[in-house]
C-alpha cells in the first residue's frame, strides 16, 4: 500500500487551487508532516493483523541496498511535530470544523484515488489521521480505465497503489 504524491500536479491557469497543491506537494515539509501524520502502528495492528513494522519504502533488511535511516524515516507517529511543520510552512489559517485552508482562506481538499477494485487498505485510517492535523483528504475510488486518464493528464493528487517489491534490484 503506497501512497504517491504527485509532484507533477497539473496547474490550470484559470484556477489558482491547482497552483497552491501543486506547490505543496512540492514542500518536503508538507509531505513529512503527512507521514508524521500517519499512525502506522494502529494500521498494522488493524488492518495488517499486526504484522509488520513502520517503514517507507525502501528495500528491507535482507538488501544489499537497505538503508536504515531512509527505510525509518519519518515514520514516527507524532501529530504535534506535523502540526508544527504544517504552522510552519504557513498553513496556520483554519476553517470552522478545524480543517486548514489555503492563504486565500479556501479550504484545503485533498483527493486521495484509488483504482476501482483496489482493496481500500488502511485508507480510512489515514484520512482520519490527517484529519486531526487539519487536512480534509476525501477518498475517490473511480475506474481504472478513468484512473489511468486522470494519473496521465497529472491530475491525482495522492494515488494509491500496491507494492509488490519492485523497489528490490
Amino acid at each position: 500500500y503506497l501512497i504517491h504524491p504527485n509532484l507533477n500536479h497539473w496547474i490550470d491557469p484559470d484556477n489558482p487551487i491547482t497552483q497552491m497543491k501543486h506547490d505543496l506537494l512540492n514542500d518536503k515539509r508538507f509531505r513529512q508532516a503527512l507521514s508524521l501524520a500517519i499512525n502506522r502502528r494502529q494500521i498494522i495492528d488493524i488492518v495488517y493483523n499486526m504484522i509488520g513494522e513502520p517503514a517507507q519504502l525502501s528495500p528491507g533488511r535482507e538488501s544489499y541496498f537497505h538503508h536504515e535511516k531512509l527505510h525509518k524515516s519519518f515514520t514516527d507517529y507524532a501529530p504535534d511535530r506535523a502540526n508544527q511543520l504544517l504552522d510552519a510552512i504557513g498553513l496556520t489559517g483554519r476553517d470552522a470544523r478545524g480543517y486548514r485552508t489555503f492563504k486565500d482562506g479556501t479550504r484545503m481538499v485533498w483527493n486521495f484515488t484509488l483504482p476501482e477494485g483496489e482493496v481500500e487498505g488502511p485508507t480510512e485510517l489515514i484520512i482520519e489521521d490527517w484529519g486531526r492535523v487539519g487536512i480534509h483528504a476525501i477518498r475517490r475510488q473511480p475506474s481504472i480505465p478513468l484512473f489511468q486518464v486522470k494519473q496521465r493528464s497529472r491530475q491525482l493528487e495522492f494515488s494509491i497503489w500496491p507494492s509488490e517489491s519492485e523497489f528490490n534490484p
